[in-house]
């Protein structure tokens, strides 16, 4: 029995399965779409997937292995490489400030986009990777359209709902939410009913709380609550609880409560958020006391909101560089709204001064990004259209390839076909002549054998009758002798007697005379049955089919009749009187079943 390594067993166990789902177009959750398996040049797709799952602070580090994997890229002609590559350097060079570079980088990536499989994951990535830049920067429609062509290829592929779906319609909701609430709410809502579909109630209770905050930036207060406090309720019955994500959801159920003007239950939830967010997430920490704050100045208790905001205030102070431009403006406005309350008007004016200053940092620094936005979606649109005019010349010259190569196939086709109806042409005539010829050829030895056949049935028939012939001579020879022996016999009685006789001259006289006529009468009765026979041998045929029970003396009659033989002769041979004769005719017309006015002889003679 063969022993399998711990490494091979972990390859079959983890690793093998993985390569079959995503050979078959399916892409694992747990499977990055940037992983190694996807890329032309497997030293490339690991340098560019180290980098982008790098939990280092080390950018240059980083770019440094993108560049080097753009490099390899280049050698081996991997456009997936190339593709994912450039996308992830325009996302440092963003995050760095740097949009111009930025730009440059997404517009060679985007460059190459049509180059890729339409399902590839590394081209996924590649565009959610722009997509985002596209919409910080504020070009929402733009980074929609990725973001939907992103969401097309993941549910092409994957077929299932998946966790990375799940992503992408929430994303694609968030992006959303600036340009229209009910778009939102749609991928909101597609994202939750992915979310049910998934193992773990996270996923369920996430999707909730994105489609209650939708709710709620819609004014649909009840329904945001509502929904909120199914995804709160969702997530507590796990036995481990995250607690940002639970305070991001308790901070969105404290909104629609202070939305409704159900104050005192608000405060108590920002209160919770404030304890929650404590050493855990400073700008939620913060955020969630301005709220506390603005709060407790609604409800008229200046004292408490005081004592809050000192404390805010003090914290502030130690942490200035971790605190977000957003976050240190609300804390702003918030003093503000407290020394309006309480009347401190020399401290509300510097915080005006102050709260104005900020807004024109924030203001300027939002214009200088949507200027540097239209000048990206400039450039980007002019890369883009180059791009769509290269692809359409390329597109119109392997059309007319492609239509000069179907031309000449059809030509070669058509060549071959009439080729071919020719070939069948001469081969069915072919077929036509050799059938014909060999019909004629059976009809000919057909004809040739019953030409044979027939010859030898006559020449059969020939000698039957020959030898039948022959057959009759014979017997009446041997009946001649028997009779002239007779014959001879009486005769010689005859002349004994004459001998002995008392006038033997008269006795001898009448005997010669006697014999004289019985000689001649004798020869001829000898000799006409066989002379009717020979004459009549076809008519007694046709007669013994058609009147089977004629007995041989009514046949004999018969061939008589039909030989014209007067009465008196036939009762002559027959020897018998013409009486005799007459009423043997009438018997047989009877017995043929003649009718009266008919002729026997005439009947006779038809036959």
């Amino acid at each position: 029995m063969r022993i399998i390594s711990g490494r091979r067993f972990l390859f079959f166990v983890l690793v093998f399965p993985v390569q079959v789902l995503c050979a078959q177009g399916f892409v694992p959750d747990s499977t990055s779409l940037f992983d190694a398996r996807f890329f032309k040049d497997k030293e490339a797709g690991k340098l560019i997937n180290r980098a982008y799952h790098s939990e280092t602070d080390d950018v240059e580090k980083r770019r440094s292995a993108l560049h080097s994997a753009l490099s390899l890229a280049e050698l081996s002609h991997d456009q997936d490489a190339k593709m994912a590559g450039n996308a992830m350097l325009g996302m440092y060079e963003y995050e760095e400030g740097d949009f111009k570079e930025a730009l440059d980088y997404f517009n060679r990536s985007l460059a190459i986009d049509s180059l890729l499989d339409p399902l590839s994951p590394v081209r996924e990535r590649s565009l959610k990777i722009i997509a985002f830049s596209y919409s910080d920067l504020g070009a929402k429609n733009v980074a929609v359209s990725m973001m939907r062509n992103v969401l097309s290829i993941s549910r092409q592929r994957d077929k299932k709902a998946t966790i990375r779906e799940y992503h992408h319609c929430t994303d694609l909701a968030g992006i959303w939410s600036s340009l229209s609430a009910d778009s939102a709410l749609y991928y909101f809502r597609k994202a939750t009913g992915i979310a049910e579909k998934l193992e773990g109630s996270i996923w369920l209770s996430s999707s909730m709380n994105n489609l209650g905050y939708s709710f709620l930036e819609s004014g649909r207060l009840d329904s945001a609550l509502a929904v909120l406090t199914r995804a709160k309720n969702i997530l507590q019955l796990k036995e481990k609880t995250d607690s940002i994500f639970l305070g991001s959801i308790t901070d969105n159920i404290a909104q629609v409560l202070e939305r409704q003007n159900r104050l005192p239950e608000a405060l108590t939830l920002y209160s919770e958020n404030y304890e929650r967010f404590r050493g855990n997430d400073l700008n939620r920490f913060i955020r969630a006391g301005i709220s506390e704050v603005r709060i407790l100045i609604a409800l008229g208790r200046p004292g408490p909101a005081g004592l809050r905001l000192a404390e805010l205030n003090d914290f502030v102070q130690t942490k200035t560089r971790e605190i977000a431009h957003t976050t240190r403006h609300k804390l702003i406005e918030v003093n503000l709204a407290y020394a309006e309350a309480t009347g401190n008007l020399e401290d509300a004016l510097l915080l005006t001064q102050q709260l104005r200053d900020i807004s024109d940092s924030l203001l300027k620094i939002a214009q200088e990004k949507k200027f540097l936005a239209m000048d990206f979606l400039l450039e980007a649109k002019s890369a883009n259209l180059k791009s769509q005019l290269q692809i359409e010349r390329i597109a119109r010259k392997e059309e007319q390839v492609t239509a000069q190569y179907n031309r000449l196939l059809t030509y070669g086709i058509a060549l071959l076909a009439v080729l071919v109806v020719c070939l069948l042409i001469l081969l069915f005539r072919r077929r036509i002549i050799r059938v014909k010829s060999l019909t004629e050829n059976e009809t000919i030895l057909r004809q040739l054998a019953e030409l044979r056949l027939t010859k030898e049935q006559l020449e059969t028939e020939k000698l039957n009758r020959e030898l039948e012939l022959k057959r009759r001579d014979i017997t009446d020879m041997a009946v001649n002798i028997s009779a002239r022996k007779k014959i001879a016999e009486e005769w010689l009685e005859k002349l004994k007697k004459v001998k002995a006789s008392k006038d033997p001259e008269k006795e001898l006289q009448a005997l010669i005379l006697q014999l004289k006529n019985q000689s001649q009468s004798g020869e001829e009765k000898r000799l006409l049955p066989q002379h009717v026979d020979q004459v009549n041998h076809e008519f007694y045929e046709k007669l013994k089919n058609a009147y089977p029970d004629l007995t041989r003396m009514e046949v004999d009659l018969c061939g008589m009749i039909r030989m014209r033989l007067p009465i008196k002769e036939i009762a002559s041979i027959r020897n018998i009187s013409s009486h005799a004769v007459r009423v043997a005719k009438h018997r047989l017309k009877k017995k043929m079943k003649l009718s009266p006015e008919k002729e026997l002889d005439a009947f006779i003679a038809t036959l």
